[in-house]
């Protein structure tokens, strides 16, 4: 159906563009919520609104197991990514089936794509080490079950969000409370 406004989505974005992403030292947000709240569609929205206006970022999501990551990629992204209007998608790789990563890249053919991407990783802690990453977002941190560790994968994420001891990156870690 068409879309409804909501205050507290309002606020939720207010909150992320004026506390976490205009902040410079802070890294990110935990995002504490109920069931059904659009928590896992609203960091989506953040990293695709993120990878599509800017040159060279890369975004990435993991999630409490492999299957739940893949399933949020495609719900959370790539599914929202293919409904926008064509004028505001920027260029991106076509030929790509967008199974686990959206790439918005034309390898050379006209020079102004972005370079930029998107994609998800397995939920192990060493998944994105070494990486450099604009933004990052762990879906059901709180659920984790051993052996995934959540304190583990935020230990080998953040340095990944810093560069020259400066926060250049934010993230979002999400869970459901009930």
């Amino acid at each position: 159906g068409h879309p409804s406004f909501r205050m507290n989505d309002l606020k939720y974005f207010w909150f992320w563009q004026f506390c976490v992403e205009n902040n410079d030292r802070v890294y990110g947000m935990i995002d504490l919520n109920r069931r059904r709240s659009g928590k896992t569609f609203k960091a989506g929205c953040i990293l695709l609104d993120y990878a599509t206006k800017h040159k060279n970022a890369f975004c990435g999501t993991q999630s409490k197991n492999d299957n739940d990551a893949e399933s949020l990629f495609h719900k959370a992204i790539v599914n929202p990514f293919r409904k926008m209007p064509f004028f505001f998608k920027p260029i991106y790789d076509m030929n790509g089936k967008m199974k686990k990563d959206i790439l918005f890249d034309d390898y050379g053919d006209s020079g102004d794509a972005l370079e930029s991407w998107i994609d998800y990783r397995s939920s192990v802690d060493t998944a994105y080490d070494g990486e450099k990453l604009h933004r990052y977002f762990m879906d059901e941190c709180g659920k984790m079950k051993p052996p995934t560790d959540p304190v583990k994968i935020w230990d080998k994420v953040k340095p990944c969000l810093i560069e020259d001891d400066k926060i250049i990156a934010k993230a979002i870690l999400s869970t459901t409370v009930e």
